[in-house]
């Protein structure tokens, strides 16, 4: 056989080999093998996680619990970035509600679903299990300037046959994302209460080329070598960080807690203590004053009732901290008083009597009483000839007292009430008035109207210390024009762990 022969026939074996191992299978476990991952799962950090669990403990320490709120998402109005920024919203109040309770997140979808059910029957049925919430989370994403900045910087030598060449490039896009707050009932935006943040996302590249030719023997020979590489900073991880620190600062000012001490900003900035002045001026004198009996009585300088009512104790101890910290000591609350006391991080003390250790990680005082005051009716209106019925939980066995004021605005008792007698309610477990098979009802009667209901509770007995007038019969009318006037009554006669959870209702 020729060599001729003999390669052909060597470069048929080896085209029947490759063809037979085209035909060749891998072995199933090995391809499930290939397929696993080699990095393992990490969680979803950024720079603003600890920030939500600072804001958690703030909470905690300001006594907030279970303001219900929900979102119908977080679009994308520049059409550029498809991400899951409402399920990035919902883990971000998650985390700054760990601890506190401060925030509870109704399904949006979920209650929009079930109140549009048919009108019958199973419609109460449904609505049974619902929260309305308070307030809704609206924003969008609203800015996507791409490439806004594009550097590109490089350099190149040829010698004798060879050449070498280096450049990079750097582009920054820049999204943002703005955020308010919104009541349910009314659809009305809160004033004062929005965010609006910006973030630069950048994109860098580096290459390396070189390439050379050498002669050989007479014969030239060329080579070349090439790298590059990229580095880009997550879109989708930029949603993210914005969507937290919109939430915190959103949060924060409905809260009106100083939630920048949470942000790692310097206290001392004229822009934060700019922030503080505006929160003083937008809250009420008793929401000043408790504020500063909780603060001096964090620092361990004030003993007295925290029940935000001027006192001369507390005057005096206002007029200490003051000339202590290099301000006029007047004694007085004012603007400068609460920029110090909001700049310093001080753990605030609960309502009732500031014994110095209400808070103690060690739970020498119990925790403070709260009420979670819900109802099962329509979302996010309620309509004339609809039965309302209150849910009330409390976090621990207390005493409880409810009543509810009609569109024309007559107050009566609802609970206790001679179907339920007993003003005892155990923690944790919630009480539906009226109950089921109760022989009376709620109705709502008069479109236009706004209807209320209050509920005070304690953790000791009550109800034998209330007014004569708050004694009578249950659904009767009691002789207050306004809720105000109810819970100021209340509030003289109660112990000083009371706790008080009133709703509004407005009738369409």
């Amino acid at each position: 056989m020729s060599k001729h022969t003999k390669a052909q026939s060597a470069a048929a074996l080896a085209l029947a080999g490759l063809i037979l191992a085209g035909c060749a299978s891998t072995p199933m476990p090995q391809v499930y093998a290939a397929a696993q991952p080699k990095a393992a799962p990490v969680r979803s950090l950024t720079s603003f996680s600890d920030s939500l669990s600072c804001m958690d403990d703030l909470f905690y320490k300001y006594g907030l619990r279970d303001i219900r709120i929900s979102t119908n998402g977080i679009p994308d109005s520049t059409g550029e970035i498809q991400t899951g920024t409402r399920d990035m919203l919902i883990g971000a109040v998650s985390r700054m509600s760990a601890r506190s309770r401060a925030f509870t997140f109704v399904d949006f979808e979920e209650v929009a679903q079930g109140y549009n059910a048919p009108a019958d029957r199973r419609l109460y049925d449904r609505q049974q299990s619902m929260l309305t919430p308070t307030y809704y989370i609206r924003g969008a994403i609203t800015t996507f300037d791409d490439s806004v900045t594009n550097d590109t910087s490089g350099f190149g030598v040829n010698i004798g046959g060879s050449s070498f060449g280096y450049n990079k490039d750097q582009t920054a896009s820049v999204v943002g994302l703005d955020m308010n707050v919104g009541e349910v009932q009314t659809g009305l935006i809160v004033p004062g209460v929005a965010s609006s943040n910006r973030i630069a996302v950048t994109r860098k590249s580096k290459a390396l080329d070189s390439s050379f030719d050498v002669k050989v023997d007479g014969e030239t020979v060329g080579g070349f070598l090439q790298d590059s590489r990229t580095k880009a900073e997550g879109m989708h991880t930029a949603v993210r960080t914005l969507v937290e620190l919109n939430a915190i600062e959103t949060l924060g000012k409905l809260t009106r807690t100083p939630y920048w001490r949470c942000l790692g900003v310097n206290q001392s900035d004229p822009a934060i203590a700019q922030k503080a002045f505006r929160y003083f001026e937008q809250m009420k004198e008793t929401e000043r004053t408790e504020f500063v009996q909780r603060s001096l009585a964090g620092l361990g300088n004030f003993s007295g009732e925290i029940d935000g009512k001027p006192s001369a104790n507390l005057s005096e101890t206002i007029g200490a901290y003051q000339a202590q910290n290099s301000l006029v000591a007047t004694g007085r609350i004012d603007q400068q008083l609460y920029a110090s006391l909001s700049a310093k991080d001080i753990r605030l003390v609960g309502a009732g009597k500031a014994t110095g250790n209400d808070l103690s990680p060690e739970g020498a005082a119990p925790e403070r009483l709260y009420i979670s005051l819900t109802d099962a009716l329509s979302f996010p209106t309620y309509k004339a000839g609809m039965p309302l019925q209150v849910k009330a939980r409390l976090n621990a066995d207390a005493f409880l007292y409810c009543f509810y004021q009609d569109g024309a605005g007559s107050i009566a008792r609802i609970f206790p009430n001679r179907f339920q007698p007993d003003a005892h309610v155990p923690g944790g477990k919630a009480l539906v008035v009226p109950q089921e098979g109760a022989g009376f009802q709620i109705v709502f009667e008069q479109p236009g109207a706004r209807e209320h209901v209050s509920c005070f509770g304690s953790r000791t007995e009550f109800g034998t210390r209330l007014p004569d007038e708050l004694k009578q019969a249950d659904l009767a009318p009691v002789p207050y024009k306004t809720m105000g006037e109810l819970e100021k009554a209340v509030r003289a006669a109660a112990p000083a762990d009371l706790a008080v959870s009133s709703s509004e209702f407005l009738i369409r």
